[in-house]
């Protein structure tokens, strides 16, 4: 390996190997091991190293290359096999941090179409690489009998079938497959079988959220678009209509946002409310368990119930799942919302005779009631779509048209200097990978900070904007 691509920062040069060689000897100084588990844990760092800097050194040619996006995904992907390397860990921080004189000095890409079909084959390439290694590592672990070995091997056979997704199969060895990773050796293909798959219309899938929460699975039916997953509890016929739907509603979001989301993206559809209500109450969404739906991108689906305007709600919470998927960067609230009710609220989704359109203005009433009572822009910018919901539906309502207004206004307006200030600040945060707990917080106070002295000219332009349509 070379030297620290970051060395250019101010930060003297730290060859990354030798720092990640530290990475199996400072387990040792962890109190009292298991003695075999750390030959395994020696054992696999031997076989992952090679991919590991070379994950690494991926990551530095596209750093190198102007490539901040790709750069940081790669490094963030490094962390997760090696999460105790703090030189890393500081770097995509300073990569993460717009003050940052590299940032304003070297004036970060966008990829070009050839550039992001070359990301996307690549990471496609590295998760099955890593899924392949890390079975390798699993059986390791299984070879040995201390019971923390045992752990170590069921843990990492999971973590390799999450890395694959599925469906899966069992094989004619009756093992079960983890796609070109290879078979899962007994007896934990039969306890992962048992413990933690479900069939689903004849397929293996792990028992998420959503499936752990209904009484049986045989009322849920599944169809696969070339986009979305969708699962309702209901008729395969429904399932099939909103998959055409969302696969649709998927190019729409690509065109607006320049993202995109390698594996399909899913969509469950609850019998009724109380279903939906159970299901966010267990999966930590109180907050949310009173709304229409909402994205667990943590689990990769939008979750709603059977209800009238369920296509709408369908394409509004896709937006959200896809925005989250693609980019990985949580913004501020009326951002989110913005973005999602850009494709579907009060009129800007409309889908007739199997075509949709999306981006269309609201219903007058609602521009006509949101001209009226429009708040300052400094508390609509701090407002939160659950805190809104919580009011009830004419203020959470109200939100959801005050950040379509924004965001539609700032994504078209010809103001140069407000126009200019929004893609700045959308760019950096986008390609931040902000994560944890404050990652919303850090956009919102970048977008303050980078508007300054604008946000006045803002209010005033978003005002004179809402009064116009």
């Amino acid at each position: 390996m070379g030297a620290w691509a970051g060395a250019s920062l101010g930060h003297s040069a730290l060859p990354f190997t030798a720092a990640i060689a530290l990475a199996i000897p400072s387990v040792q100084g962890k109190g009292e091991r298991d003695a075999d588990l750390l030959q395994v844990e020696r054992e696999g760092w031997l076989l992952i190293k090679a991919f590991v800097n070379r994950s690494y050194d991926t990551g530095v040619d596209y750093y190198k290359s102007g490539f901040r996006r790709e750069a940081t995904w790669y490094f963030q992907r490094t962390l997760e096999l090696v999460p105790e390397n703090g030189a890393l860990q500081s770097f995509v921080k300073l990569l993460q941090d717009y003050e940052n004189p590299v940032w304003k000095e070297k004036g970060w890409k966008t990829p070009t179409e050839p550039v992001e079909k070359r990301f996307r084959k690549e990471a496609a390439a590295w998760e099955e690489e890593c899924a392949k290694l890390l079975m390798e590592t699993g059986k390791l672990a299984a070879a040995k009998p201390s019971d923390a070995c045992k752990a170590k091997a069921r843990e990492t056979f999971v973590r390799v079938l999450k890395l694959q997704g599925g469906p899966f199969e069992i094989g004619p060895d009756k093992r079960l497959k983890a796609g070109k990773a290879g078979a899962i050796p007994e007896p934990y293909s039969s306890q992962i079988v048992k413990e933690e798959l479900v069939s689903v219309n004849g397929k293996l899938y792990f028992r998420d959220g959503m499936l752990k929460s209904i009484r049986s699975v045989d009322s849920v039916s599944e169809v696969r678009g070339k986009r979305f997953l969708v699962r309702v509890e209901g008729e395969p016929r429904k399932a099939k209509a909103l998959a055409d739907l969302l696969d649709q509603a998927y190019e729409q979001y690509a065109k607006v946002s320049g993202g995109s989301v390698q594996k399909p993206l899913g969509l469950f559809v609850f019998a009724d409310r109380a279903g939906f209500e159970r299901y966010a109450e267990a999966a930590g969404q109180s907050a949310l368990a009173k709304s229409a739906g909402f994205s667990n991108s943590s689990e990769g689906f939008a979750v709603t119930f059977e209800q009238p305007a369920l296509e709408e709600i369908a394409v509004h919470e896709g937006a959200h799942l896809f925005h989250h998927l693609a980019f990985r960067s949580r913004m501020p609230s009326w951002y989110e919302e913005g973005f999602a009710t850009y494709f579907s609220f009060a009129g800007s989704m409309k889908f007739e005779q199997g075509k949709l359109e999306t981006g269309l203005p609201l219903h007058p009433h609602t521009l006509d009631s949101l001209a009226k009572d429009l708040p300052p822009m400094r508390d609509l910018l701090e407002m939160r779509a659950a805190d809104e919901l919580a009011k009830g539906s004419a203020a959470s309502h109200r939100f959801y048209a005050f950040s379509w207004a924004l965001f539609t206004l700032l994504r078209n307006t010809q103001n140069a200097d407000l126009g200019g200030r929004f893609r700045r600040w959308e760019s950096f945060c986008l390609t931040a990978g902000f994560s944890g707990a404050e990652r919303e917080a850090r956009a919102a106070e970048l977008f303050t900070k980078i508007f300054g002295d604008s946000l006045d000219a803002l209010e005033k332009a978003f005002r004179e904007w809402i009064a116009k349509q």
